[in-house]
């Protein structure tokens, strides 16, 4: 894993962090909010797997994913969770090929909803 920082809104630091298909499902916590997750060198699918919704403490959590790969990139929800208008427990993809640019970020807006707060490219819920 390679991790890279820079500077975004207000100058605050982010972090990047390069995952490939070895690493799927990957799960993510509560503490990597806030960082940028790319599949730079992927060669298949790669899968995060977004944390549990809780209530209050996991309101305002929020990831970007960013595919630099022509894989499909898929976020998981956990069960009983949505995103967007997914089903429970149901996914975001994007699976255009040649869509090495797509980018979406997620944050959760209720105790068991992830909206999209931004995103460029095809991305489908299931």
């Amino acid at each position: 894993m390679d991790t890279y920082g820079f500077l975004h809104k207000g100058y605050n630091k982010r972090t990047v962090v390069e995952k490939t298909e070895s690493d799927t499902p990957f799960t993510l916590t509560a503490d990597m909010s806030g960082q940028i997750f790319t599949n730079t060198g992927s060669t298949a699918t790669l899968t995060f797997d977004l944390p549990t919704l809780t209530g209050a403490s996991t309101r305002g959590l929020w990831y970007t994913f960013v595919k630099l790969t022509d894989d499909n990139v898929v976020l998981d929800a956990a069960a009983g969770d949505y995103i967007a208008d997914s089903s429970s427990g149901g996914t975001i993809t994007n699976s255009t090929a040649v869509e090495t640019y797509a980018q979406i970020t997620l944050i959760a807006v209720a105790d068991n909803m992830w909206a999209i707060e931004g995103a460029h490219g095809t991305w489908t819920t299931a």
